[in-house]
């Protein structure tokens, strides 16, 4: 199919210039532009990246599509068609922008995957929006479903399926008392998507892990889908929770942004404390996996807390569905690995650190 090539070239360079919130519009108006002028391979990269960004991602598959269209199919009829009119102003941003980022992706993705693309056509129809259901009660018949079922007929989300064997629930070992430790890291996993009636942004996670003789605990994770100032409070007031002696580690994205973000946080959010980038390696699966092979041998364990469910849902879906606290527990271990059987170590700081 032949078409101009100058369409995508200036939303691609418009969205490295812009601001962080138009951004992502430029980029996936950029993946429109490419798919219906031919260019596939380049235009589908794009339309990943920007929708995993915003907790969204494209079916696996024909066989995928195929199921998810009928999922959600099936779950317009337990929805119902009938839904509460909002005047336009009355819209969240986030809401419009989510719904001007299904447009798009169903539009492109419709000239060369018409499956996949009517998969988007139904998506974001919510229990809420109709006034016939008791929605309240409807999700108390839910609780005890297992988190894929309840993620499917709760939220609509179709793509969710049962995990790939990475986890399994009696896994894990929790602990009724913080063991002794010689290292403990703070690792955040940065997001900055708020979540909205009608998106299901990555999350924003910090894993407090301790090390003791090869051994590792997760003692809590803290978890935010908000704004990046709310992110930066967040981080702020869990620092000053765990003390100066915890050091924080930031995943870095690649390329500059992750150089200014580290710096940000390094000038007006921790100038105080000890402060390390980790740049990831090697893909996200062979990462996690370490963290599975230590806790089915027993090797890392849970402090006992309200957010061990959460968690423990996630790993169970995993590498389906979110998996922002692994990936922070993934990178504290990583980061503890690389600390090696040291009790002081320079760059970890704090009041033990040795000068």
């Amino acid at each position: 199919m032949a078409s101009p090539r100058w369409p995508p070239k200036p939303y691609q360079q418009a969205a490295t210039l812009s601001e962080p919130e138009l951004a992502p519009r430029l980029r996936h108006l950029a993946a429109e532009q490419l798919l219906r002028g031919g260019h596939i391979v380049r235009g589908l990269e794009i339309l990943g990246e920007v929708l995993e960004q915003a907790g969204l991602r494209l079916a696996g598959g024909p066989r995928r599509a195929l199921l998810a269209v009928t999922g959600r199919l099936l779950w317009l009829r337990v929805r119902g068609i009938k839904f509460k009119e909002r005047p336009p102003a009355s819209i969240p941003v986030e809401q419009a922008r989510l719904l001007d980022l299904l447009w798009s992706v169903n539009t492109g993705l419709g000239v060369v995957d018409t499956l996949r693309a009517d998969d988007f056509l139904l998506r974001r129809s919510l229990l809420q929006d109709n006034p016939h259901l008791d929605y309240e009660e409807y999700k108390k018949t839910l609780e005890n479903l297992d988190p894929v079922t309840r993620q499917q007929l709760l939220d609509g989300n179709w793509d969710v399926v049962a995990g790939g064997g990475f986890f399994q629930r009696q896994w894990f070992k929790i602990l009724d008392q913080m063991p002794q430790s010689t290292l403990k890291v703070r690792f955040w996993d940065l997001a900055a998507t708020p979540k909205t009636e009608t998106n299901d942004p990555d999350w924003t996670a910090g894993a407090l892990v301790s090390m003791n003789d090869g051994s590792y605990c997760v003692e809590n994770i803290v978890r935010t889908q908000q704004t990046a100032q709310n992110v930066e409070q967040l981080i702020r007031q869990t620092a000053d929770i765990d003390g100066p002696d915890v050091a924080v580690i930031i995943e870095q994205e690649p390329g500059a942004s992750g150089l200014q973000v580290l710096d940000y946080y390094r000038r007006h959010v921790l100038p105080d404390r000890n402060l390390r980038a980790f740049r990831p390696t090697g893909p996200k699966e062979s990462r996690i996996a370490i963290v599975s092979s230590h806790v089915e041998s027993g090797n890392l364990m849970l402090l006992r807390g309200n957010w061990i469910s959460d968690l423990l849902d996630e790993a169970e879906l995993f590498p389906d569905g979110h998996d922002d606290q692994l990936d922070s527990i993934a990178g504290a271990v990583a980061m503890l690995q690389q600390a090696g059987g040291r009790t002081r170590v320079r760059w970890f700081g704090g009041a033990n650190a040795r000068r």
